[in-house]
């Protein structure tokens, strides 16, 4: 195995050696976008391996659902909403909470053909916790990989990764798995 092949973003596939043949030309194009994601939210993590939750850790789960563009030139940028549904009440935040989103994508390949995303997303609080004051976010950078598929291809983020959100100027560590789905448009 080359030295540099990113292996901290995604798990050899099957069929592994086949898709050293797969081109690796620009995508772009008008994609439809859906992901899910789970996540736990704590003050703090301890280090790695352990990623121990220092204080009291919020299971969150989230689909996000948009439109995915992305350019030639490895730019793109993903439009859409997510819902949430959180299982701690007595944080004083409501249990479901839903926002618009726009993200700044980045794009590209691996030497073995495998689509590499990069997103860093702001949102603007639709329903729910902050909603009344159209309370803003901003979540540190989210990657995901997958092969390209001529329909849909699915993304996963299995890095476990301590992560950042920042709302309202307070950040919360959180740590995530993710699976996507972008379907081409037609």
């Amino acid at each position: 195995m080359a030295a540099g092949v990113t292996l901290a973003f995604a798990l050899p596939l099957a069929g592994d050696a086949a898709s050293a043949e797969k081109s690796t030309a620009p995508v772009q194009g008008e994609f439809s976008f859906t992901s899910t994601e789970h996540c736990v939210y704590a003050p703090a993590f301890g280090p790695p391996p352990l990623l121990q939750a220092n204080g009291p850790a919020t299971l969150q789960t989230s689909t996000l659902q948009g439109t995915l563009s992305l350019a030639q030139d490895g730019t793109g940028r993903l439009i859409g909403r997510i819902a949430s549904l959180q299982s701690a009440s007595d944080t004083g935040a409501t249990p479901a909470m839903q926002s618009s989103l726009t993200c700044a994508v980045t794009h590209g390949f691996a030497a073995k053909g495998e689509l590499h995303l990069e997103r860093t997303c702001r949102g603007t609080r639709l329903r729910g916790t902050g909603s009344e004051i159209a309370q803003t976010w901003e979540a540190s950078v989210v990657r995901e990989s997958g092969q390209l598929s001529a329909e849909t291809t699915v993304l996963a983020d299995t890095q476990i990764a301590v992560e950042s959100l920042s709302v309202a100027g307070v950040s919360f560590a959180r740590i995530c798995h993710r699976t996507s789905w972008m379907t081409k448009k037609k």
